[in-house]
């Protein structure tokens, strides 16, 4: 099913960079272009895979995430650990300056460094950030690309943003409901073997 929905936002309260994203308005387009790592179940409120497909913790300063295959941004490039990496490398170091400091930038506490190997993401922490992967189902922490035009692109399933006028925003509908290519919950806490 594609429809359009139509969003009218007033002048200067929208921001199209989910990592920016501080209001209601700019988190609810920013929800359908952009899509994070995992998501909460609104059923039981609990971790679910989104565009990872497991995740674990070998040590409490570590999280490692396996992206789920087949996932692509907008513009068809398969989305791959290392451009997941770098959406969050593009987090830390863009936005390190910012005043105030974005919640994006908050949510990532204590993180020392960000790796890709093969298809896993890991985080690694200086020290405890307990809300980490609830902060991952956020929308600030949604993974990103820039784009040729300056834009960030998500892998919203079938979203484009196009600015018209009156500050309208049409987005394919590409609601943020599970499928069933995806797993439905979380397969539980895993230990590295």
């Amino acid at each position: 099913m594609t429809d359009n929905i139509t969003f009218a936002w007033p002048p200067g309260q929208l921001t199209v960079d989910p990592r920016l994203a501080y209001n209601g308005i700019s988190k609810t387009y920013a929800r359908q272009v952009f899509e994070s790592l995992v998501d909460i179940d609104p059923a039981t409120a609990q971790l679910r895979p989104w565009l990872a497909s497991t995740w674990c913790r070998p040590d409490p300063l570590t999280v490692e995430l396996t992206i789920a295959p087949g996932r692509r941004f907008s513009d068809g490039v398969p989305l791959t650990a290392d451009l997941a990496r770098n959406s969050f490398c593009d987090i830390v170091n863009d936005l390190e300056q910012a005043t105030p400091l974005p919640s994006a930038t908050s949510a990532l506490t204590g993180l020392s460094s960000v790796e890709s190997r093969g298809d896993t993401v890991v985080f690694r922490f200086d020290r405890h950030n307990a809300a980490f992967l609830h902060n991952l189902a956020g929308v600030n922490l949604a993974v990103s690309k820039p784009s040729a035009g300056g834009m960030r692109l998500g892998t919203g399933r079938g979203c484009r943003w196009t600015p018209g006028a009156f500050l309208l925003a049409r987005v394919a509908c590409c609601l943020r409901r599970p499928t069933t290519d995806m797993p439905r919950c979380a397969p539980g806490p895993q230990t590295a073997s």
